[in-house]
């Protein structure tokens, strides 16, 4: 089974392979393997369920309504959306991995895209928190952006008055 198509195409049926060829194609499969087991195992260490946990004390007399992660490398701006009731006040709570704190800032906006409201402070700092009082029903956008590479990881918490 000799032709000019086996030499071009190793791997037709009922030829002989060499061993170092066998166990080249082993190598790349085992390297393609680790490749994408370690890819995804950056983001994994963000574990968004202790943030949830944590965090959801520092809502107080706020009910949980939903939460929304955030992590750098795969997105380092979030978008997500949200339907408001009129004459309900809301919060957002930002938490953060570790010590470094203030390098998310979450910024409301409302169905037209213009900005309602953020935690960004104009000395480059950001509040850990965010306070709203719906003037009109409809869909908000809330977006989570990292504003410095020291926070790997966080989420912010949405709650409602009780």
């Amino acid at each position: 089974m000799d032709n000019k198509y086996s030499r071009q195409f190793p791997f037709i049926p009922g030829r002989n392979l060499s061993r170092s060829y066998k166990k080249n194609c082993f190598r790349i499969l085992i390297m393609l393997i680790v490749g994408f087991l370690f890819s995804d195992s950056l983001y994994s260490q963000c574990n968004t369920g202790e943030f949830l946990h944590k965090c959801s004390v520092n809502l107080k007399e706020y009910n949980y309504i939903q939460s929304f992660e955030a992590r750098i490398g795969k997105m380092e701006k979030s978008e997500y959306y949200y339907v408001f009731s009129k004459g309900s006040e809301y919060v957002i709570i930002v938490c953060e991995e570790g010590q470094s704190k203030g390098n998310i800032t979450i910024s409301l906006y409302d169905r037209e895209r213009n900005l309602i409201a953020t935690t960004y402070k104009e000395d480059g700092n950001s509040y850990s928190e965010l306070k709203f009082i719906c003037s009109a029903t409809g869909l908000y956008f809330i977006k989570i952006k990292f504003t410095s590479s020291k926070s790997k990881c966080g989420m912010c918490i949405l709650g409602v008055d009780k």
